[in-house]
């Protein structure tokens, strides 16, 4: 917020008198921002723990704050995020199934998401679509 009122030309002391109301009002809370942030991107985005440490991070967030808010982050949620990701993207793929699996896999990792959620998600998208003869 400081960075900000100093480029819209706010004075020092006038930056410093918001950012003090601001913070006594609760609206300047990094840690609560942050583990919200987490989450609504896990969720509404599909962004996996890599991607949006690396957006809190570009918001200027402190590392101890991205990493608590990261590690509230529940593996099994993120495994979720990651299938319904796959299962939304699936359908709008062309190509053979081994193909589009292959593309969910670079596109779920350039998500952020581990390996482990990728490779669950791929193996229960494979095991919906009966695609037997895929190694996932």
């Amino acid at each position: 917020m400081r960075k900000y009122l100093q480029k819209k030309g706010f004075s020092p002391d006038c930056v410093e008198r918001i950012v003090a109301e601001l913070t006594a009002y609760g609206y300047l809370d990094d840690e609560r921002l942050a583990k919200r942030r987490a989450h609504d991107r896990l969720r509404e985005k599909g962004r996996g723990r890599r991607a949006i440490a690396g957006e809190l991070l570009r918001m200027g967030i402190d590392p101890s704050v991205v990493r608590w808010a990261i590690a509230s982050i529940d593996p099994e949620e993120e495994a979720e995020a990651a299938w319904g990701f796959a299962r939304r993207k699936w359908p709008k793929l062309s190509g053979e199934p081994v193909d589009k699996l292959r593309a969910l896999s670079v596109m779920l990792q350039r998500r952020g998401f581990p390996l482990s959620a990728v490779r669950r998600a791929l193996q229960r998208l494979a095991a919906e679509q009966d695609l037997r003869a895929c190694k996932v």
